[in-house]
């Protein structure tokens, strides 16, 4: 083996005559280091906002409204008009599609969240709690959904798909199934715009504009039909966004508060919905069950978790979080009790 031998000094020198290394010092010298070192970060800097730029790309392209209507100007309310009945006229998906058109994103989760509670509701499904258990448990109660739309349909198959409809399954381990489902996920969310355009375009309330037709990149609009539900929805949102301004006769009937709970988590606001819905009957429980309406707010968390891991677009972004999941949401989601009949579609 070799053996150095001398003073530091001399070692220090013989190693940097060998190396490429430079101990030039002189002003030329310290300016071309600079200029290397300014061009590099230059470089390291372009090439990172690069990469956030194409992933912000790609998110909006992901996010992106398909099928939005392009003369929603023409339906413009006053920020104080108010709709105070749920429109008969409109499902889920409508009431997901116009809050969709008005923010031009989508959160497919506030959907998602609103088809469970319905299920709740329709006593397919209970989420509940056993008795010196911290757990919460999914069980269903009828595999029998009735349902027209195809991606309620596809959510109902990717969440109940394998399990027991006699034994209950830990919500937490329900939230990973759903997580690990990477592709279903996908084609869900691909879906969803198209059944609220068929249903749409069935009932004449979007079409086709014809004074902007591209075959290869269509345009549509609202019809008046479709325009004035557009407005009854918008205004139905500010109503429950500002539920406790408004006069005791002007509250629902107790037995519709289910159904606007349901409709609340669809347009987005059921956090909202829900703390003013308890401040007037602090008693409340969503299907005359157990279920604290404010306890959906984790539901809602971790649905858009599954969302935004369904944007990430690698399997094994979605296998890693499945365990970031696992740890984030602990013991469970903080739901408890069952549920009732009725409906909402």
């Amino acid at each position: 083996s070799y053996r150095a031998e001398g003073t530091f000094a001399e070692l220090k020198s013989e190693a940097l005559a060998r190396s490429d290394y430079t101990q030039d010092k002189s002003p030329a010298a310290k300016f071309r280091q600079t200029q290397a070192f300014r061009f590099n970060l230059s470089i390291g800097l372009g090439l990172i906002f690069l990469i956030l730029f194409l992933f912000y790309i790609r998110s909006k392209r992901r996010n992106a409204v398909p099928y939005k209507p392009n003369n929603l100007r023409s339906f413009r309310q006053r920020q104080d008009h108010y709709f105070h009945e749920l429109p008969t006229e409109a499902n889920l998906l409508m009431l997901y599609a116009c809050d969709c058109f008005k923010r031009s994103k989508r959160h497919d989760y506030q959907l998602l969240g609103a088809y469970i509670l319905r299920w709740i509701k329709m006593r397919n499904v209970r989420i509940f709690t056993i008795a010196d258990d911290d757990l919460e448990y999914f069980q269903i109660l009828n595999p029998e959904l009735k349902t027209e739309s195809l991606s309620e349909r596809m959510w109902w198959n990717l969440i109940c798909d394998g399990l027991d409809p006699i034994l209950p399954i830990e919500i937490k381990k329900l939230h990973l199934k759903i997580v690990i489902a990477f592709d279903q996920v996908n084609k869900l969310k691909e879906q969803i715009p198209e059944d609220y355009y068929t249903y749409a375009y069935a009932l004449s309330l979007i079409v086709p504009d014809d004074k902007n037709q591209n075959p290869a990149h269509p345009s549509y609009k609202l019809s008046d039909q479709g325009g004035a539900l557009y407005q009854k929805i918008l205004g139905f949102k500010r109503y429950l966004k500002d539920y406790t301004l408004l006069s005791e006769r002007q509250l629902p009937d107790l037995e519709l508060w289910d159904d606007y709970l349901i409709a609340a988590t669809c347009l987005g606001v059921a956090d909202k919905f829900a703390k003013r819905l308890l401040k007037i009957q602090p008693d409340y429980n969503f299907s005359s069950n157990d279920l604290n309406p404010l306890n959906m707010v984790s539901l809602m968390r971790s649905l858009q978790l599954v969302n935004e891991i369904s944007e990430s677009g690698s399997h094994t972004a979605a296998h890693r979080s499945a365990h970031g999941v696992s740890a984030s949401l602990g013991g469970g989601s903080g739901f408890s009790g069952g549920g009732s009949g009725g409906g909402i579609r």
